[in-house]
């Protein structure tokens, strides 16, 4: 396993930014983060704030079924989470910055941006280029303005909101402030998803969990009615579009994508170091947002990869040419190194030709 402090120059950014994060953070916060043990596995590391529960449990586990032993003597499992969501909750904003980073990393290639099978929330298709696109149309779409309020007619509403690697629903009667990109409010056959509409994509709400109701507090909104829920495509489209808001259309020049990304992933961080004149080193943090393991494909245009493996893990990938495939476990985060190598020019002509 990798040390924690490799991660400052060789692996995503986002990792060092995670330690950082999870060190000063109380521990009841910590507690209350689903799959929060996972990111501990990824830096190689151990939290002295969880080893302090060890005179009650054994082990503990996450959401993804990651577990930690905590040095007990005794059998007691438990699992995440153990805490109640804080009365006021933030989304950590280092994650919502990272797909910035992920875009200007990709230029290093040569061409931008990435490419995902995607689900449009308004328009409600789910288009995969394989088996094209399947209906599941939202039923009505609003603006929410910053001081309005919206009413549910709901009493203690299933609450949905992200947290780190994890969404997490809750059922209250508190009054909760939360700090979010989107948030989904309603019971089953009838959800309102609320998405903030800003450019740094968080918004501040105040939700009565008893009255069922939601007041903008900050930022603009837009409130998608539906009768169906899925936090897998929130999380996906939620990345996507904060990427792309930043991205100059006068960049985009290529004809096929240099990354594509087949299957339920996130790449939510990467850097890219150019080792030689055609040979480039990719690490990539992937999350799979959905609560099923998922078959996912990484394919590069232009590049041969060369090697890859999954570094927390030592396990070696094996490439097919231009593509890896591997398989993340529900709501698994790995970390990936890929040696990439440059497509002689012909053969790269004869791929872009029409």
């Amino acid at each position: 396993m990798a040390n924690a402090e490799d991660y400052s120059t060789k692996g995503p950014p986002l990792l060092l930014q995670l330690k950082e994060l999870l060190e000063n953070m109380d521990t009841r916060y910590l507690l209350a983060e689903p799959n929060i043990i996972q990111v501990y596995s990824l830096l190689g590391a151990s939290s002295f704030k969880l080893s302090k529960l060890k005179d009650r449990i054994d082990v503990l586990c996450g959401v993804d079924s990651s577990c930690v032993k905590l040095g007990g003597k005794g059998n007691v499992k438990a699992y995440l989470p153990l805490a109640p969501l804080p009365p006021e909750y933030a989304y950590p904003e280092i994650l919502a910055r990272a797909s910035t980073r992920v875009l200007n990393e990709l230029n290093k290639l040569g061409s931008i941006p990435l490419v995902h099978d995607y689900h449009d929330l308004v328009t409600g298709l789910n288009c995969k280029p394989r088996i094209g696109c399947i209906k599941n149309k939202a039923t009505a779409a609003a603006p929410l303005e910053p001081g309005s309020k919206m009413e549910t007619d709901m009493y203690r509403p299933l609450i949905c909101l992200p947290m780190i690697f994890s969404p997490r629903c809750i059922r209250t009667r508190r009054t909760i402030y939360l700090h979010v990109p989107w948030l989904t409010i309603g019971y089953p056959g009838s959800f309102k998803t609320i998405i903030c509409a800003e450019e740094g994509l968080h918004c501040g709400y105040v939700i009565d969990g008893a009255k069922g109701l939601v007041e903008t507090v900050n930022g603009r909104s837009i409130v998608l009615e539906s009768r169906n829920l899925s936090l897998t495509f929130l999380s996906i489209n939620t990345f996507l579009h904060n990427m792309y808001s930043k991205l100059d259309a006068s960049r985009i020049n290529f004809k096929r994508p240099h990354l594509w990304i087949r299957g339920n992933a996130i790449i939510v961080d990467l850097r890219v170091h150019h080792k030689s004149n055609n040979t480039f080193r990719i690490d990539a943090l992937l999350w799979n947002p959905s609560p099923s393991p998922s078959h996912i494909v990484v394919m590069v245009s232009g590049f041969r990869i060369v090697s890859g493996f999954i570094v927390h893990t030592g396990e070696k990938l094996m490439p097919e040419y231009d593509r890896v495939g591997l398989v993340l476990r529900r709501l698994g985060v790995v970390n990936v190194e890929l040696i990439l190598r440059s497509t002689p020019r012909i053969l790269a002509l004869r791929a872009s030709a029409p």
